[in-house]
């Protein structure tokens, strides 16, 4: 296509991987809109040409291919299709379903997509089966999931992400609390305690004070939260308490976090001194006090929109809850984990 930056290499891997009967269908890598990586770079740094906030592997993307000149009068493209849409799609699939062919799918590095405008309306060149495809093919390759949150961010207070900019080497330190404290707003925003920190990284950001480097005692505990599910906590969680959290270290913490109960047959309440032990029982867990059982949340609820945030809210309150048990217990640090992830704790 006329968007594409083609290189030498996408050349000789043509020439290596086709053949007769044999179809190379390379996998592009589609640039988001440069403004979006330029905001992320201001925050992040500069950012490798195939960064994930550049852009994205186009895995579902079939419109770019070599092939041999023998089956090009075999194998061709539905002219029928009209307007925006589908054709690319229909001609990989049928290529890929005939008898005695070869599909070759692979990154190709030296074939790049340049981000370009796309209009997505009923005017004529988009119809109305295809909207909706259109506008997700163009919504998607606006930006990183970071960069989009930095754009909706400085839509909405513009002041703070300057201020943040223009001491952009304090970043690495209070990136994680600013996505906490914006990305989930209100419920953290709210609570006074938060707000002073806040208020505190955002003076930060308007004057060239030097944020205190935590080392050693300084720096604190650090609290882990799984979040976890009931059909799999006596196998993924039983899994974790027989490798990283078996033996944390000093001022590292856990908790395992579980929704209300989904099987009402049970003999008991959920949450109740029963409904922990028994998964305690079943993941192999010592200490009870590190199964929260969140009332009123979905255990089951995919995807994990408000289970997700309930966490945040119960690790709140667990470091408070530390806190209270021990002077010693100095939590200035969260990490919000799934159940399938590894920890090195080290």
């Amino acid at each position: 296509d006329v968007d594409m930056d083609v290189g030498p290499r996408f050349l000789f891997n043509s020439l290596a991987e086709v053949a007769k009967s044999r179809f190379y269908f390379p996998i592009v890598f589609s640039q988001y809109r440069p403004s979006n990586t330029m905001l992320v770079e201001q925050f992040l740094g500069p950012q490798h040409k195939y960064s994930k906030h550049r852009g994205l592997w186009r895995i579902f993307g079939y419109g770019m291919y070599a092939v041999s000149g023998a089956d090009v009068s075999l194998h061709k493209m539905n002219e029928s299709f009209t307007g925006w849409g589908g054709e690319d799609n229909e001609f990989y699939w049928r290529v890929r379903e005939t008898p005695n062919i070869t599909v070759v799918r692979e990154r190709e590095y030296d074939l790049v997509h340049r981000w370009h405008a796309k209009v997505c309306d009923l005017t004529g060149f988009v119809e109305p089966d295809k909207l909706r495809g259109c506008v997700k093919s163009r919504d998607t390759m606006e930006g990183s999931n970071f960069g989009q949150f930095l754009v909706r961010w400085n839509a909405a207070d513009s002041s703070i992400v300057h201020g943040v900019l223009a001491s952009s080497r304090y970043f690495s330190q209070i990136v994680a609390f600013i996505i906490e404290s914006k990305l989930y707003g209100a419920a953290a925003k709210s609570r006074s305690r938060h707000k002073a920190k806040l208020e505190t990284i955002q003076a930060l950001a308007f004057t060239n004070q030097t944020l205190p480097q935590l080392k050693g005692s300084n720096a604190g505990g650090i609290l882990i939260g799984v979040t976890a599910s009931r059909a799999t906590f006596s196998t993924r969680v039983a899994e974790l308490v027989q490798t990283w959290a078996k033996d944390l270290p000093k001022g590292v913490f856990v908790r395992f976090y579980v929704g209300d109960l989904v099987d009402k047959s049970v003999p008991y309440a959920s949450g109740s001194d029963d409904d922990i032990t028994n998964l305690a029982k079943e993941a192999g867990i010592l200490d009870n006090s590190t199964i929260v059982v969140m009332k009123g949340v979905q255990d089951d609820e995919y995807p994990l929109v408000q289970k997700a945030a309930a966490v945040l809210e119960h690790m709140d309150e667990a470091i408070l809850k530390l806190k209270r048990e021990s002077k010693e217990n100095n939590v200035n640090w969260v990490f919000d984990v799934d159940d399938d992830t590894y920890v090195n704790v080290d």
